[in-house]
């Protein structure tokens, strides 16, 4: 007997209006990935995706497998189940029709279904969809095949535990269409889905699928490879690190792991260059570009290994992530399954049977559905009740809160207040402060000065903070003023723009006219930086070499006058309260240099 799924006329402009929930469940060899994801208007959004180690879990057998998902579906509110087998479950592939008479077009299909399975009696559930003409097919259509005994053995568990099953589609299939929705404006690619113990390659032409294969080799066989060239057993460890690591530039595993890569590569070459001599007229261009999706495509540096070989006309890219498509590469196939389910693919591939033991499932269902619904009625009355004193004993607790937390606000507007009235006094003492901290400063400097100049002969020209040394202001800038040895004090007139001091130590400038030859100043000159360098008031004392253009002092004069800036230590600065506050304080050092270092 022989199960039609539905009419092929017409399905591409199915688009429901509504939201649809499904709970997608791709059943690989290794892992079983069940994603939560809801269609809309052409739209697929994943809610949350859940993987099921197989190995890891111990489930040995498919009813194993089913109870797992059960538990699992569980968590979730009741929604339909939509499954995608393994590639090897089902055979998809393009035929082509004598004539296209919708009265004979079924008749048509079934005998070339019998024709490719070899089936005569046998059951066998097939759906497929018209396809634009193409090289050699004139009436072209894509049609799945699945024996209906594998279907049960498939489903049979699944439906045991009570799960709501209402589309099937393969990996293929899936791939095919979430690729689709992910990338339209692609029109010829190949699609790979690099799976842990089986990998299947897809083909895309003129936009619509032409050719579904699969071949028992994955990502276990690299795992497998290093496992043997280590002589270890720790499978897991090694499968681990492979996806966690880029074992190729391991230096010992590196070559193992590029051979293994270079044979998985050479077998999916082989299988578009089988389907390129079986079919030539509809073989893939050499230069369509090749993408991978899969749980081991994540493996790191994968892509360079595929690549490495230039000469290769077949060059592999990550599954592009369009709006449709998650970004994980796991949940590719759920997101195309869902697709296919909800009618928002460009064509169909459900091979889900129709048994008559559903049937009599739904009607238990529909009887403990209104055994608990009474049930459920009760509870609901005791929980109302229940619900109400509890509601009562919580108003009273939130009033309780409320005024607590009133006071509190209260309490929290006070400080607010008490805190501004401090920063305003704190703005106004500051520059008070500041002022007086840096006169302090100024008369401990000119102390030292004074009493350097008692050792050596030289007259303080002007002396001025680093930061005033070049201002303009005439009235005297913070400790800055001029005066000779034997002459009186005045202010500093000094020449150039006032500029910021820069963030770090304080720091004083001094002009220092020092009579005799040059060798004799520069001597002279020397020893009293020596002399100024062994005060621990000062982090360094050094010789300001180019003067700025903009200071044309007329009193000053040119030979024998020497700048020099004198940067205060960093214990001695007192400043460093409010220079910490604002920024880290640099790391001070002092400098010993020659004498002979001053002539630069």
């Amino acid at each position: 007997m022989t199960k039609k799924r539905q009419p092929f006329a017409g399905f591409q402009s199915l688009r429901p209006k509504f939201k649809q929930h499904w709970l997608a469940v791709d059943i690989g060899t290794r892992f079983v990935k069940c994603g939560y994801l809801t269609a809309h208007r052409g739209e697929v959004k994943t809610s949350g995706v859940r993987t099921i180690d197989i190995q890891n879990e111990g489930l040995l057998s498919p009813d194993e497998i089913a109870a797992s998902l059960a538990r699992l579906v569980g968590e979730v509110e009741p929604v339909s189940v939509c499954l995608v087998l393994p590639q090897s479950a089902a055979i998809s592939q393009v035929i082509d029709l004598d004539d296209i008479n919708a009265s004979t077009q079924t008749a048509q299909i079934e005998q070339s279904i019998r024709a490719i399975t070899g089936l005569s009696e046998g059951h066998f559930v097939y759906d497929g969809a018209p396809l634009r003409p193409f090289g050699p097919y004139r009436a072209p259509f894509w049609v799945s095949v699945a024996r209906e005994e594998v279907l049960s053995q498939h489903l049979g568990p699944i439906l045991a535990h009570g799960l709501r099953v209402e589309a099937v589609t393969t990996v293929g299939n899936a791939i095919l269409a979430s690729f689709r929705a992910a990338c339209p404006e692609v029109e010829n690619a190949c699609i790979v889905d690099f799976g842990a113990t089986q990998t299947t390659v897809a083909l895309l032409q003129n936009g619509q699928p032409t050719h579904l294969t699969s071949f028992p080799s994955g990502g276990e066989s690299l795992t497998q490879a290093l496992l043997e060239y280590s002589a270890s057993t720790d499978f897991e460890g090694f499968e681990k690190r492979l996806l966690g690591e880029n074992l190729s530039q391991d230096p010992v595993l590196g070559p193992t792991l590029r051979q293994a890569v270079v044979n998985w590569r050479k077998d999916c070459v082989s299988q578009l260059n089988e389907w390129a001599e079986e079919s030539p007229t509809t073989a893939l261009d050499p230069d369509a570009p090749v993408y991978l999706c899969g749980g081991f495509s994540t493996v790191p540096g994968l892509f360079d290994l595929l690549n490495e070989d230039a000469a290769e006309a077949a060059r592999f890219q990550p599954f592009p992530c369009g709006s449709l498509a998650p970004s994980k590469a796991l949940t590719h196939p759920l997101t195309g399954a869902v697709l296919l389910a909800s009618g928002q693919s460009t064509y169909q591939a459900s091979i889900l049977p129709r048994p008559l033991a559903r049937m009599a499932q739904r009607r238990r269902h529909l009887t403990l559905s209104q055994l608990a619904l009474t049930v459920t009625f009760a509870i609901l009355v005791l929980v109302l009740l229940g619900g109400i004193l509890e509601r009562r004993s919580l108003a009273h607790s939130l009033q309780k809160e409320h005024l607590h937390n009133r006071a509190a606000f209260k309490e929290g507007e006070a400080a607010t207040r008490l805190l501004r009235q401090r920063d305003r006094l704190a703005e106004r003492i500051a520059p008070i402060v500041d002022r007086q901290i840096g006169s302090i400063e100024a008369v401990k400097t000119l102390r030292l000065l004074q009493n350097v100049n008692q050792e050596f002969e030289f007259s303080l020209v002007r002396f001025a903070d680093r930061r005033n040394f070049h201002s303009n202001d005439q009235n005297g800038a913070e400790a800055g003023f001029t005066r000779s040895k034997n002459g009186p004090r005045r202010p500093a007139v000094n020449d150039g723009t006032e500029t910021r001091e820069p963030m770090g130590l304080h720091a004083f400038v001094a002009d220092l006219a020092i009579a005799g030859d040059p060798a004799t100043r520069l001597d002279t000159l020397g020893a009293i930086v020596m002399r100024l360098r062994e005060e621990d008031f000062f982090a360094n004392v050094d010789r300001l070499i180019e003067r700025p253009q903009a200071d044309h002092r007329t009193d000053i004069p040119v030979d024998g006058t020497y700048a020099l800036q004198l940067t205060l230590s960093q214990h001695s600065d007192h400043r460093a309260a409010q220079r910490s506050a604002d920024s880290p304080p640099p790391n001070a050092t002092r400098t010993n240099r020659a004498d002979g270092d001053l002539n630069d």
